[in-house]
Protein backbone atom coordinates (compact mmCIF):
# COMPACT_ATOMS: atom_id res chain seq x y z
CA UNK A 1 0.00 0.00 0.00
CA UNK A 2 2.92 2.09 0.73
CA UNK A 3 4.58 1.81 -2.34
CA UNK A 4 1.12 2.01 -4.01
CA UNK A 5 1.06 5.55 -2.25
CA UNK A 6 4.30 6.53 -3.36
CA UNK A 7 4.45 5.73 -6.67
CA UNK A 8 0.67 5.92 -8.40
CA UNK A 9 0.56 8.48 -10.88
CA UNK A 10 4.17 9.36 -10.50
CA UNK A 11 4.63 11.56 -12.94
CA UNK A 12 2.10 14.04 -10.61
CA UNK A 13 3.24 13.83 -6.89
CA UNK A 14 4.95 17.20 -6.26
CA UNK A 15 5.09 16.11 -2.20
CA UNK A 16 4.67 13.39 0.23
CA UNK A 17 4.52 13.62 3.81
CA UNK A 18 4.79 10.15 5.47
CA UNK A 19 5.10 11.93 9.13
CA UNK A 20 5.08 9.51 11.93
CA UNK A 21 3.43 6.40 9.86
CA UNK A 22 6.52 4.44 11.31
CA UNK A 23 7.86 2.96 8.01
CA UNK A 24 10.04 -0.23 9.44
CA UNK A 25 12.55 -1.58 7.02
CA UNK A 26 10.19 -2.81 4.86
CA UNK A 27 8.63 0.15 4.28
CA UNK A 28 11.33 1.75 3.89
CA UNK A 29 12.57 -0.53 1.21
CA UNK A 30 9.26 -0.70 -0.45
CA UNK A 31 9.32 3.27 -0.45
CA UNK A 32 12.79 3.21 -1.35
CA UNK A 33 11.26 1.39 -4.82
CA UNK A 34 8.40 3.83 -5.64
CA UNK A 35 11.06 6.79 -5.54
CA UNK A 36 12.11 5.72 -8.56
CA UNK A 37 8.76 5.65 -10.43
CA UNK A 38 7.67 9.27 -8.46
CA UNK A 39 9.93 11.04 -11.27
CA UNK A 40 8.07 15.14 -10.07
CA UNK A 41 8.66 14.41 -6.64
CA UNK A 42 10.63 17.61 -4.91
CA UNK A 43 9.54 17.67 -1.40
CA UNK A 44 9.22 13.85 0.93
CA UNK A 45 9.10 14.28 4.53
CA UNK A 46 9.91 11.37 6.84
CA UNK A 47 9.97 12.70 10.14
CA UNK A 48 9.19 10.81 13.39
CA UNK A 49 9.32 7.19 11.64
CA UNK A 50 11.96 5.43 13.59
CA UNK A 51 14.16 5.04 10.69
CA UNK A 52 17.16 3.19 12.10
CA UNK A 53 20.76 3.05 9.82
CA UNK A 54 19.66 0.23 7.54
CA UNK A 55 16.48 2.43 6.58
CA UNK A 56 17.97 5.55 6.16
CA UNK A 57 20.33 3.41 3.98
CA UNK A 58 17.64 3.21 1.38
CA UNK A 59 16.34 6.63 1.57
CA UNK A 60 19.78 7.71 0.69
CA UNK A 61 20.18 5.29 -2.04
CA UNK A 62 16.92 6.24 -4.39
CA UNK A 63 17.51 10.16 -2.94
CA UNK A 64 20.85 10.03 -4.34
CA UNK A 65 19.68 8.80 -7.83
CA UNK A 66 16.69 11.07 -7.78
CA UNK A 67 16.35 13.76 -10.57
CA UNK A 68 13.58 16.29 -9.07
CA UNK A 69 13.61 15.75 -5.65
CA UNK A 70 15.07 19.39 -3.92
CA UNK A 71 13.72 18.57 0.29
CA UNK A 72 14.08 15.86 1.90
CA UNK A 73 13.06 16.05 6.20
CA UNK A 74 14.47 12.96 8.09
CA UNK A 75 14.13 14.69 11.48
CA UNK A 76 13.28 12.81 14.56
CA UNK A 77 14.42 9.15 13.32
CA UNK A 78 17.29 7.04 14.44
CA UNK A 79 20.08 8.19 11.19
CA UNK A 80 23.08 7.50 13.49
CA UNK A 81 26.63 7.05 11.95
CA UNK A 82 25.92 4.44 9.56
CA UNK A 83 22.65 6.18 7.90
CA UNK A 84 25.10 9.48 7.78
CA UNK A 85 27.78 7.55 6.01
CA UNK A 86 25.41 6.63 3.46
CA UNK A 87 23.87 10.52 3.26
CA UNK A 88 27.39 11.53 3.23
CA UNK A 89 27.59 9.99 -0.17
CA UNK A 90 24.15 11.70 -1.76
CA UNK A 91 25.97 15.39 -0.35
CA UNK A 92 28.92 14.09 -2.45
CA UNK A 93 26.83 13.19 -5.84
CA UNK A 94 23.57 14.72 -5.55
CA UNK A 95 23.00 17.92 -7.53
CA UNK A 96 19.28 18.58 -7.24
CA UNK A 97 18.83 18.56 -3.20
CA UNK A 98 18.70 22.00 -1.95
CA UNK A 99 17.31 21.32 1.69
CA UNK A 100 18.02 18.33 4.43
CA UNK A 101 16.81 17.96 7.18
CA UNK A 102 18.00 15.81 10.35
CA UNK A 103 17.14 17.15 13.43
CA UNK A 104 17.23 15.12 16.58
CA UNK A 105 18.85 12.00 15.09
CA UNK A 106 21.56 11.34 17.49
CA UNK A 107 24.62 11.89 15.16
CA UNK A 108 27.04 12.31 17.40
CA UNK A 109 30.58 13.50 16.11
CA UNK A 110 31.15 10.84 13.77
CA UNK A 111 27.82 11.11 12.11
CA UNK A 112 28.15 14.68 11.94
CA UNK A 113 31.80 14.33 10.44
CA UNK A 114 30.66 12.41 7.39
CA UNK A 115 27.97 14.60 6.77
CA UNK A 116 30.85 17.26 6.82
CA UNK A 117 32.78 15.44 4.69
CA UNK A 118 29.97 15.29 1.99
CA UNK A 119 29.35 18.78 2.78
CA UNK A 120 33.01 20.47 2.11
CA UNK A 121 32.26 18.93 -1.84
CA UNK A 122 28.68 19.87 -2.47
CA UNK A 123 27.28 22.69 -4.03
CA UNK A 124 23.38 22.53 -4.55
CA UNK A 125 22.32 22.55 -0.42
CA UNK A 126 20.79 25.64 0.70
CA UNK A 127 19.78 24.52 3.56
CA UNK A 128 20.92 22.28 6.11
CA UNK A 129 19.25 21.47 9.86
CA UNK A 130 21.31 19.62 12.59
CA UNK A 131 19.83 20.77 15.69
CA UNK A 132 19.90 18.37 18.82
CA UNK A 133 22.71 15.95 17.83
CA UNK A 134 24.77 15.74 20.09
CA UNK A 135 27.76 17.04 17.23
CA UNK A 136 29.86 18.28 20.39
CA UNK A 137 33.48 20.48 20.16
CA UNK A 138 34.57 17.54 17.06
CA UNK A 139 31.44 17.55 15.09
CA UNK A 140 31.50 21.30 15.22
CA UNK A 141 35.44 20.82 13.85
CA UNK A 142 34.57 18.83 11.25
CA UNK A 143 31.40 21.36 10.12
CA UNK A 144 33.76 24.42 10.36
CA UNK A 145 36.32 22.86 7.96
CA UNK A 146 33.75 21.96 5.61
CA UNK A 147 32.14 25.60 5.59
CA UNK A 148 35.72 26.85 4.49
CA UNK A 149 35.45 24.88 1.38
CA UNK A 150 31.29 25.04 0.82
CA UNK A 151 30.04 28.04 -1.47
CA UNK A 152 26.30 26.56 -1.48
CA UNK A 153 25.12 26.86 2.05
CA UNK A 154 22.59 29.37 2.87
CA UNK A 155 21.86 28.30 6.43
CA UNK A 156 22.36 25.86 9.11
CA UNK A 157 21.23 24.97 12.21
CA UNK A 158 23.29 23.93 15.12
CA UNK A 159 21.00 24.24 17.74
CA UNK A 160 21.15 22.35 21.32
CA UNK A 161 24.53 20.58 19.91
CA UNK A 162 26.90 20.44 22.84
CA UNK A 163 28.88 22.94 21.47
CA UNK A 164 31.96 24.24 23.69
CA UNK A 165 34.03 26.80 23.69
CA UNK A 166 36.70 25.07 21.40
CA UNK A 167 34.00 24.33 19.26
CA UNK A 168 33.18 27.70 18.60
CA UNK A 169 36.03 28.58 18.10
CA UNK A 170 36.48 26.35 15.04
CA UNK A 171 33.02 27.88 13.92
CA UNK A 172 34.58 31.65 14.36
CA UNK A 173 37.27 30.67 11.85
CA UNK A 174 35.39 29.32 9.39
CA UNK A 175 33.11 32.65 9.37
CA UNK A 176 35.82 34.60 9.25
CA UNK A 177 36.65 32.78 5.40
CA UNK A 178 33.13 31.70 4.60
CA UNK A 179 31.30 34.67 2.55
CA UNK A 180 28.00 32.57 1.51
CA UNK A 181 26.67 31.18 4.93
CA UNK A 182 23.33 33.97 5.60
CA UNK A 183 22.09 31.88 8.36
CA UNK A 184 23.76 30.35 11.73
CA UNK A 185 21.81 28.75 14.60
CA UNK A 186 23.80 28.45 17.78
CA UNK A 187 20.86 28.73 20.37
CA UNK A 188 21.63 26.72 23.14
CA UNK A 189 24.97 25.74 22.98
CA UNK A 190 27.90 26.38 26.21
CA UNK A 191 30.85 27.80 24.57
CA UNK A 192 30.11 31.16 27.08
CA UNK A 193 32.27 33.99 26.63
CA UNK A 194 34.96 32.88 25.25
CA UNK A 195 33.08 31.25 22.11
CA UNK A 196 31.01 34.26 21.61
CA UNK A 197 33.94 36.85 21.61
CA UNK A 198 35.30 34.72 19.22
CA UNK A 199 32.39 34.63 16.85
CA UNK A 200 32.51 38.28 17.63
CA UNK A 201 35.64 39.03 16.04
CA UNK A 202 34.79 36.49 13.31
CA UNK A 203 32.15 38.90 12.24
CA UNK A 204 34.55 42.17 11.65
CA UNK A 205 35.29 39.97 8.77
CA UNK A 206 31.97 38.24 7.58
CA UNK A 207 29.83 40.23 5.49
CA UNK A 208 27.39 37.99 4.43
CA UNK A 209 25.78 36.70 7.90
CA UNK A 210 22.60 38.29 8.56
CA UNK A 211 21.51 35.44 11.27
CA UNK A 212 23.47 34.29 14.20
CA UNK A 213 21.36 33.12 17.01
CA UNK A 214 23.64 32.90 20.45
CA UNK A 215 20.86 32.69 22.75
CA UNK A 216 20.96 30.48 25.90
CA UNK A 217 24.89 30.37 25.21
CA UNK A 218 26.04 31.68 28.65
CA UNK A 219 28.01 34.67 26.58
CA UNK A 220 28.24 38.03 27.89
CA UNK A 221 25.33 40.35 26.53
CA UNK A 222 27.96 43.07 25.85
CA UNK A 223 29.57 39.72 23.22
CA UNK A 224 26.00 39.30 21.80
CA UNK A 225 25.44 43.26 21.41
CA UNK A 226 28.34 43.51 19.03
CA UNK A 227 27.63 40.41 17.22
CA UNK A 228 24.16 42.21 16.71
CA UNK A 229 25.82 45.40 15.38
CA UNK A 230 27.43 43.22 12.80
CA UNK A 231 24.75 41.21 11.57
CA UNK A 232 22.83 44.84 11.08
CA UNK A 233 25.81 46.20 9.36
CA UNK A 234 25.67 43.11 6.97
CA UNK A 235 22.37 43.90 6.31
CA UNK A 236 21.88 47.44 5.32
CA UNK A 237 25.54 46.56 2.92
CA UNK A 238 23.42 43.98 1.25
CA UNK A 239 20.43 46.05 1.04
CA UNK A 240 18.89 46.89 -2.45
CA UNK A 241 18.45 50.37 -3.96
CA UNK A 242 14.75 49.84 -3.30
CA UNK A 243 14.99 49.04 -0.10
CA UNK A 244 17.00 52.25 0.51
CA UNK A 245 14.74 54.33 -1.25
CA UNK A 246 11.30 52.56 0.72
CA UNK A 247 12.90 52.49 4.15
CA UNK A 248 12.16 48.93 4.06
CA UNK A 249 15.41 47.16 4.78
CA UNK A 250 15.31 43.31 5.28
CA UNK A 251 14.86 42.36 8.81
CA UNK A 252 17.99 41.28 10.54
CA UNK A 253 17.30 38.28 12.94
CA UNK A 254 18.89 38.24 16.08
CA UNK A 255 18.07 38.11 19.77
CA UNK A 256 17.18 41.46 21.26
Amino acid sequence: ALGARAGEEGQSYTELNLNGIRLGEQGAEKLASALARATSLTKLTLTANKLSNSDAVWIATAVQRHASLTHLDLSCNQVWEAGSLKLRGLLETNTVLTTLKLDSNRLGPQGSGFLAAGLAVNRSLRWLGLAFNEVGDEGARHLAAALEKNTGLRTLNLQCNDIKTAGALCIAGALAKNSSLSELELTANEFGDEGAEALAEAMKENFALTKLDVFGCEADREIEKRIQAALERNVTTMASPMEWLTGKLPCCVARQ
